[in-house]
């Protein structure tokens, strides 16, 4: 989420939550490195380990359990100096049982050695059959350098992989700017054999090229398997929930890079490493390039530098919900890790662990979205948790659909004290639109849980017409706003296209106070029993409102105003104060209809409170 001025950070007392990752299967190491980890889509709580050096490892997702068993051996067949680099298995796995396997083997020629993408299929006793190995495609590398080699299906159903520029310093074989070649690409294809033929893949499989792949031009042209190019090594790729496709690309002299990949784009690689021109002091033609959301430098001794970006997934689990929607990544040498929010303009990245010791190779997530990485020194797999003194719980009353007009969406939303100890918090909601930008629907309430208390309140959510039509992602939130929060909860919501109404509503959210037995109130002026309340009428409201506080003792007061992106937009009072009741008038002829936060500081005490303008 975008971070809002420091004058805007409206802070209470709020536990923060700790986010780690920790030895998830203590009885179980593997062979190193390890370079993927997968879980099918098929209810059955597996994890799928690939070891580099051949084989292919499944085990029950539970802590406790006592072992591994080899799903797949491919080690008859590999290059053991490059081996297994990429695993995926098919959305319907459940049904037919296939995997899909990125490895690199020795041929006889000119070559290094060659990329095999191959489908295997699973027989009756749950394991992989090595002898039903289907060759869909295979690429050559140069030198046995840069492989890439990740493996995903997209939402769209192709399979998408991943390939580095084969090898050398500086891309010696010009590959990264060259559509005629697949090194430095990620390939898009269609493994039903429902497509276009292959073009310069080989292979004797049924993989096809899919007929809406951004650069076909046919036979002679571009390869028509690209989906996009200009990349060094592109490791590790991942899609996020709301189908971008999110990238680590390792640098060579200067910078480490996360990139977004759109369909057809160019990464830049050789002519760019990062936004920086490569090996060339006059000067270079970016043109036509996509920059990186995010680059590093080559830093040994930062928090945040590195040298070698290992890519990973954004997170959408249930355990550690201050990270959802935040892309989890880290580097293998620095050993930093990081998370990642990019709303189309601003990539927000925040340092999870520095220094943590962890050789990240690979991460990878299991069937509930929990994510987990494979560490080179210990061979072990290691699991992201969290630590959330308040939880939150967003469910939908009813269908999550509002029509084009506009309409009302309703949820029951539950806050949990999970700690022996009462818990002051703030909980807000904000809605991330199918239009690429963010809004704060919901302003910060405070509130007070007892020890193990919970707290439920049905709200309802007003969704203007003018907001875009399609897929939202509405995200309730506990915490510190804007940015600290410690637990969330997330709700699809799917706003149908066609007319919408003439004028725009602004977002209301209605039954959103969560004040429990033993809570000062906080949305209603009276005597609180900590120092100080606040409460403004009318709103909505149409030019001004009358801002009311309270307070028990005399002190410093600052009463100001602030606008969604947490710009101050009036100060209403700024001094000593007495204690008892007090009022100012808070005059909006000048600003736009939206959301105003009202923030009171006194004595040490912060109180906000919403007000809503509408013209």
């Amino acid at each position: 989420m975008r971070c809002l001025t420091l004058a805007a950070c409206l802070l209470l007392a709020v536990p923060a939550s700790a986010q780690e990752f920790q030895a998830a299967f203590p009885d179980l190491a593997f062979d190193v490195p390890i370079t993927d980890i997968q879980a099918p889509d098929d209810g059955s709580n597996r994890l799928f380990v690939a070891e580099q050096s051949g084989r292919i490892k499944v085990f029950t997702n539970d802590p406790a359990t006592p072992s591994a068993s080899v799903f797949l051996d491919l080690r008859d067949r590999i290059n053991p100096r490059v081996g297994i680099i990429g695993l995926a298995f098919d959305p319907a796995f459940a049904q037919n049982g296939l995997v899909y396997v990125h490895y690199n083997r020795d041929i006889s020629g000119p070559a290094a050695s060659q990329n095999v993408i191959a489908r295997f299929e699973t027989t009756a006793t749950g394991v992989a059959d090595p002898d039903s190995e289907e060759i869909l495609i295979t690429v050559d590398q140069q030198r046995e350098q840069h492989f890439g080699g990740q493996l995903q299906f997209g939402p769209d159903g192709a399979l998408y992989a991943s390939f580095g520029d084969a090898g050398g310093q500086g891309d010696p074989f010009g590959n990264g700017q060259d559509l005629t070649t697949l090194p430095a690409t990620v390939l898009r294809l269609d493994v039903r054999g429902t497509g276009l033929p292959l073009d310069c893949a080989a292979g004797t499989g049924s993989a096809t090229i899919p007929a809406d792949n951004p650069l076909i031009d046919g036979p002679g042209g571009g390869c028509d398997e690209t989906f996009a190019y200009g990349f060094r090594n592109p490791f590790r790729f991942s899609f996020a929930p709301d189908g971008r496709l999110w990238l680590g690309d390792v640098g060579q002299d200067e910078r480490e890079e996360v990139n977004i990949v759109e369909p057809g784009g160019n990464y830049g690689w050789n002519t760019l490493e990062g936004t920086l021109c490569f090996n060339s002091p006059n000067g270079c033609d970016a043109a036509g390039t996509v920059l990186p959301i995010r680059e590093y430098p080559h830093n040994l001794f930062s928090q945040d530098g590195g040298f070698s970006v290992t890519g990973g997934y954004v997170y959408r689990g249930n355990t550690c919900s201050p990270l959802l929607g935040r892309y989890v990544y880290g580097d293998f040498v620095t050993t930093n890790l990081w998370s990642l929010t990019f709303d189309g303009q601003t990539a927000d990245n925040q340092v999870l662990d520095s220094f943590s010791g962890l050789a990240v190779t690979t991460f990878g997530e299991d069937e509930q979205g929990e994510l987990y990485l494979g560490d080179l020194v210990t061979g072990t797999l290691l699991r992201l948790t969290c630590t959330q003194p308040v939880t939150v719980s967003a469910v939908p009353v009813g269908p999550a659909t509002v029509p084009a007009s506009g309409g009302a969406l309703t949820l029951d939303v539950t806050l949990t004290n999970t700690t022996a100890s009462a818990q002051t918090t703030q909980a807000w909601a904000t809605a991330d639109l199918s239009d690429g930008s963010e809004r704060v629907v919901a302003a910060p309430v405070a509130v007070r849980l007892p020890a193990g208390a919970s707290v439920t309140r049905r709200v309802t959510l007003g969704v203007p017409g003018l907001a875009p039509a399609g897929v939202s992602t509405l995200v309730v939130k506990t915490g510190s706003f804007p940015d600290a929060a410690s637990s969330a909860d997330l709700v699809t919501v799917t706003k149908l296209s066609g007319p919408s109404s003439g004028r725009t509503a602004s977002w209301q959210a209605e039954g959103f106070g969560f004040e429990v037995a033993g809570a000062a109130r906080l949305t209603a002026a009276g005597a609180a029993a900590d120092g100080a309340v606040l409460a403004a009428f009318p709103t909505p409201f149409a030019e001004q409102t009358t801002v009311r506080y309270a307070l028990d003792a005399p002190g410093p007061v600052r009463l100001a105003v602030y606008d969604v992106l947490g710009r101050e937009v009036a100060v209403l009072a700024e001094g000593r104060a007495g204690a008892g009741r007090h009022e100012a008038v808070f005059e909006a002829a000048r600003l736009p209809s939206g959301v105003y936060l009202v923030r009171l500081d006194a004595a040490g005490t912060v109180r906000t409170a919403s007000v809503t303008l509408l013209r």
